[in-house]
């Protein structure tokens, strides 16, 4: 029995959904052959149980992101965005929804969170320019193969300090992964079993307030979406075609042999272009074409065919100075000088590493090997990166819940077996004395 006990207690271990390393909180969520409204609901509980301050804190969050007079304005995008999901991110956000201690009165700054601040939350992405920052590329010469590094910047409140989350979506058909912050469930920055990682980066100029049309998308889920159904740069990327959204945004996508960057307009009337390691830029950006398999990605667009955005010297300065320290890349320690570049702090004000950075994460869709840094607070090591195997631990060493009742059969048949013959064996020597 005491082996049987231990048996029962390793195999129970595996299966825990719940993992805090450091100050990243890690859920994963059962969705194999579950509705969206299922994988709302367990995702909610287990935010809640993790979470308990989150209300308080996104209430915090958005009273000093925004003025009433503009969360009204927003509030009243997000209501048009929310008619343009499909009916599983809908359901999805409800259930969620559903769990938390929501209010039914929107009163920024008092302390809690009512349904429609909730739904705010999850187009930030679409109708604010918090999601910037930087994101670069390289090609792993020895593995054949690309490697990603981006700091995504928000405007910083410690508030956000506690709200880290990935999520990991677990199903044998398409299991994925996003790097992003409690109870906002789009995609900032997210992968899939396969490989295939997309990143978003607003580029739109800082003070540009969105315009909703009937053919504009939530950019947060379209990724999410994208996630869920395609397993390379190729598939992505034709699913990715024609789409627009509230704000000038770009998406980095990558797979195991390629990247390629979508720089994708919000005036409907403009084509998004596909740009490439050795598309034509813009003449200020234009010292860089031609960098075998290297991307440098600012916060505006650098293609000749896309439409002009480029006006802060932020975005011109990190790009000069990206461009400066990719040219001393050392290939042979690719993972160790990406973390160097994407840390560099030289120029305080306008630095790639500046105190908007709330995550850095280097990522290798060769073996879906993520390294992730998030902020916690202003005495943080900057060097503290967690590396996550996120995908293939799960896979090799989580039971799948149908293998779990074949193996617990087997033991205690085993154990009833050992049991009977061990008798067999007592009784005949017990007679032979």
């Amino acid at each position: 029995m005491f082996v049987l006990k231990n048996i029962f207690l390793v195999v129970f271990l595996s299966v825990i959904s719940v993992k805090a390393i450091a100050n990243i909180t890690i859920l994963t969520v059962d969705s194999q052959q579950k509705t969206a409204q299922e994988i709302g609901y367990q995702l909610g509980i287990k935010i809640k149980e993790n979470f308990p301050y989150m209300e308080y804190r996104y209430d915090n969050y958005l009273n000093f992101l925004l003025s009433d007079s503009r969360f009204k304005q927003l509030n009243d995008q997000a209501n048009l965005l929310k008619q343009q999901l499909n009916s599983d991110n809908r359901l999805e956000i409800n259930a969620v929804a559903d769990v938390l201690s929501l209010v039914s009165t929107d009163r920024l700054g008092d302390g809690k969170l009512s349904v429609n601040e909730f739904w705010l939350l999850q187009f930030l992405s679409d109708l604010t320019t918090i999601n910037k920052g930087v994101a670069i590329s390289v090609f792993d010469p020895i593995q054949k193969t690309p490697i990603i590094a981006r700091n995504i910047n928000w405007k910083n409140n410690s508030v956000l300090n506690p709200l880290h989350l990935i999520t990991i979506y677990k199903s044998k058909k398409n299991t994925f992964v996003t790097v992003g912050f409690a109870g906002m469930l789009g995609v900032i920055n997210g992968f899939n079993r396969h490989g295939l990682f997309v990143s978003l980066i607003n580029s739109s100029p800082q003070l540009q307030t969105a315009i909703i049309s009937q053919n504009h998308q939530s950019v947060a889920f379209t990724l999410k979406n994208t996630l869920k159904k395609n397993t390379d740069i190729s598939t992505a990327s034709r699913f990715l075609h024609g789409r627009h959204y509230p704000h000038d945004q770009q998406i980095l996508l990558a797979d195991k042999k390629n990247v390629q960057v979508l720089e994708s307009p919000a005036n409907i009337k403009k084509e998004g272009t596909v740009r490439l390691s050795n598309s034509p830029l813009v003449n200020r950006f234009s010292s860089f074409e031609n960098k075998s398999n290297q991307f440098i990605l600012v916060g505006c667009f650098v293609l000749i065919t896309s439409p002009k955005n480029c006006y802060s010297s932020n975005n011109y300065y990190r790009w000069n100075r990206l461009q400066q320290l990719l040219d001393s890349f050392d290939p042979s320690f690719p993972t160790t000088n990406l973390l160097t570049i994407m840390q560099d702090d030289n120029n305080h004000h306008q630095s790639i590493f500046n105190d908007n950075v709330l995550q850095t994460l280097i990522f290798m869709p060769l073996n879906q090997t993520l390294y992730l840094y998030t902020y916690s607070n202003s005495e943080s090591s900057k060097n503290d990166f967690q590396k996550l195997q996120l995908i293939e631990n799960l896979e090799s060493k989580d039971l799948d819940p149908e293998m779990l009742v074949f193996i617990i059969s087997d033991i205690i048949l085993i154990a009833l077996l050992g049991s009977f013959f061990y008798y067999k064996k007592y009784k005949k020597l017990r007679i032979k004395s």
